[in-house]
């Protein structure tokens, strides 16, 4: 099994949708024309842009943040950095874009 597929830190789709509905800070960390292709929040922040961005998400410390990308692998590596940088609450997508679209198919 894939490291990101089994950490603590892993939102499942369902979840997700749920946080997507409760308007919680959701930022795609794919690159910024993967975004423009097919965006599922206004937020982007290409993973090697966010050591950069810290001061931008910053405000958001407190708060629950989701980190998504296609498969869930890049979201995974963000996770573990801004964790380490204290975000105590930021999450990942677990499987990516590719496991939600999945699951809106089966709902």
């Amino acid at each position: 099994m894939d490291q990101h597929q089994s950490d603590q830190w892993a939102i499942c789709p369902k979840a997700f949708q749920e946080c997507l509905q409760n308007n919680d800070v959701i930022i795609d960390v794919r690159e910024q024309w993967e975004h423009e292709e097919e965006a599922v929040v206004d937020r982007n922040i290409p993973l090697p842009e966010i050591p950069g961005k810290i001061a931008v998400l910053e405000p958001f410390k407190k708060e629950k943040i989701i980190l998504h990308c296609q498969s869930g692998k890049r979201s995974h590596q963000g996770c573990k950095y801004l964790r380490k940088l204290g975000f105590e609450m930021v999450y990942h997508l677990d499987g990516g874009l590719m496991a939600y679209k999945n699951y809106l198919n089966k709902a």
